[in-house]
């Protein structure tokens, strides 16, 4: 029998809890970060599974990843393995990708199903491309056994500027109405009509799913860190947030015009066409907690699916989206190939300082440290975690 919230976390959550949370929640100049064991501890990651991962809309990919029926790709959210599906009557399906005989997964990669069947090589139990259940071999002697009753739980879904998201709940609110200040800023880019690269998967990174979202987002280290590469994308502006919004976003200005992350420092492709100067003259980073931090710079986007294997590890799955008439760019590959090594070269700087940051938070002398004001964006993140972390507790009764 499962443990109840209450057995699980009651002992984890109270007021006093909460409590101890208010100076990180606050204005930017009076707070600090949350404490260290809220990126270390295994049992407030098994809480923040339940609190934010099971009730908060996903992002498990792009949809023009899909198109055809019998298309899928996978991933996995937490302890999830999930199937993104085109089903037969080109509807996109987000279901678990566990057979519902012995739980052997019933793929991990992405393809095309031509006999529109999911089939397990363990014994050959075969699921449509709509979860339901079509072939299970040697089971005429088991009683009461109903083929029919039999389908992969189903994730609700909802398609947003091309990314398709999935909620685990059956009937959650609508996506779209709490990202308004980000589609407003996607407009100009054609991000719904962008054509979507294949995605490259880094595993095992040693850190906090936060420590990424934080370190992607707040600007305050750009000048350090990033010293000589980042230097003409030094602007730190911020947008402001609201808890009930899942979009938390930073405009960083370049000291030219159609800058980018690359060795040149500058775009390239061309220049997408729709931009106002403003937005030629700047990168927009924006995340949609919990799962995607991305960026919109003037001649593609980019983005992150933070995918969480514990408090201690994550595996990141980058991705890159280009506006259509970008493929006829002569020496397209090669180009691609420069954007994502000039990505890359920022994320191998983060990549060593998020893991020294996540060794320092295991020390009994971490500290709960200071906000700086270029640290806007992680105050924010925290407003929006602090809703949802009480939202749980108090539906089922912790508080």
């Amino acid at each position: 029998m499962f443990a109840s919230s209450q057995q699980r976390f009651g002992h984890l959550i109270n007021a006093e809890r909460f409590e101890s949370m208010q100076p990180s929640v606050g204005d930017v100049a009076d707070g600090c970060y949350f404490p260290p064991e809220f990126y270390t501890s295994e049992e407030w990651f098994a809480f923040e599974k339940e609190a934010i991962y099971s009730r908060s809309w996903l992002c498990v990919g792009r949809a023009d990843f899909l198109k055809a029926p019998g298309d899928y790709f996978t991933v996995t959210i937490n302890d999830d393995p999930l199937l993104v599906v085109m089903d037969d009557e080109e509807q996109i399906r987000v279901m678990s990708a566990v057979c519902q005989h012995r739980g052997h997964l019933l793929a991990e990669d992405a393809g095309h199903k031509e006999t529109g069947l999911f089939r397990c090589p363990l014994h050959f139990w075969s699921f449509d491309l709509r979860g339901r259940l079509r072939h299970a071999p040697e089971m005429n002697r088991t009683n009461n056994f109903n083929r029919d009753e039999i389908c992969l739980p189903q994730l609700s879904v909802e398609v947003w500027q091309g990314f398709v998201f999935a909620h685990f709940e059956p009937d959650p609110p609508p996506l779209a109405p709490t990202l308004t200040q980000l589609a407003d800023e996607m407009a100009n880019y054609g991000v719904s009509e962008m054509v979507s690269l294949p995605t490259m998967d880094i595993p095992d990174y040693p850190w906090n799913w936060k420590v990424m979202l934080e370190n992607f987002m707040e600007p305050y280290h750009n000048a350090f860190l990033h010293k000589g590469i980042h230097d003409f994308a030094l602007g730190h502006g911020f947008v402001e947030h609201t808890p009930d919004e899942n979009v938390i976003m930073h405009p960083t200005g370049f000291d030219r015009a159609d800058g980018a992350f690359n060795p040149l420092h500058k775009a390239l492709l061309p220049p997408i066409p729709t931009l106002t100067e403003d937005q030629r003259n700047r990168v927009m980073f924006a995340m949609i907690p919990p799962m995607m931090p991305l960026g919109l710079v003037p001649d593609h986007m980019f983005y992150f699916l933070v995918l969480p294997g514990g408090a201690n590890r994550i595996t990141i799955r980058v991705g890159l989206c280009v506006p259509p008439e970008a493929l006829q760019v002569r020496n397209f590959g090669k180009i691609i190939d420069w954007i994502v090594d000039g990505i890359m070269m920022y994320n191998d700087q983060d990549v060593v300082a998020d893991t020294a940051v996540q060794k320092g938070l295991r020390s009994r002398f971490a500290p709960r440290g200071r906000f700086s004001w270029k640290e806007t964006t992680v105050a924010q993140l925290n407003r929006w975690l602090y809703e949802r972390y009480r939202a749980y507790a108090e539906s089922h009764a912790l508080l």
